[in-house]
């Protein structure tokens, strides 16, 4: 019998966008309903869809929203002794934290820094993390909206 094997998606965040079956970190202009994708990988991941924009050595894609499958926000979140927190970044094993949760106090009394006005930050061990997931948001489910049951009124 086969052993079981766990992979893991990478650690993502922000806009992404899928075309031709394949997802990618992309900018969304909302208000042009045009999406940019720019990648630093030595080959063209889709020689349809992607051109190689020498001066910065990136390959380069402007998409209209139409012809994107999804577009969509990432945040992931993860708990921290119980507390939510959004995890700014994954390195080396640590994870760059933000609390998210209700009780700055909390926070506080728990080595989270203070860097503005309602933010705390503090790196973790990732073994310390639990229930980390991710949440989207579909960034085009307003168009879908308004196409499918007409404009609101």
């Amino acid at each position: 019998m086969g052993e079981a094997v766990m992979t893991y998606q990478p650690h993502r965040q922000g806009v992404h966008v899928t075309v031709n079956g394949r997802t990618y970190p992309a900018r969304y202009n909302s208000g042009k309903r045009v999406v940019f994708i720019s990648l630093d990988t030595p080959e063209n991941p889709d020689p349809d869809l992607f051109s190689r924009h020498e001066t910065h050595e990136l390959w380069v894609a402007r998409v209209p929203a139409d012809e994107c499958e999804r577009v969509f926000r990432v945040s992931p979140y993860a708990r921290f002794f119980g507390h939510r927190c959004y995890v700014d970044g994954l390195a080396g094993g640590a994870a760059e934290l933000v609390y998210a949760d209700a009780d700055e106090d909390w926070a506080q009394r728990n080595g989270f820094q203070q860097h503005d006005r309602g933010t705390f930050r503090r790196t973790v061990p990732v073994t310390e993390l639990y229930d980390y997931h991710e949440e989207q948001w579909d960034l085009l489910f307003d168009d879908w909206r308004a196409r499918t049951f007409g404009e609101a009124p």
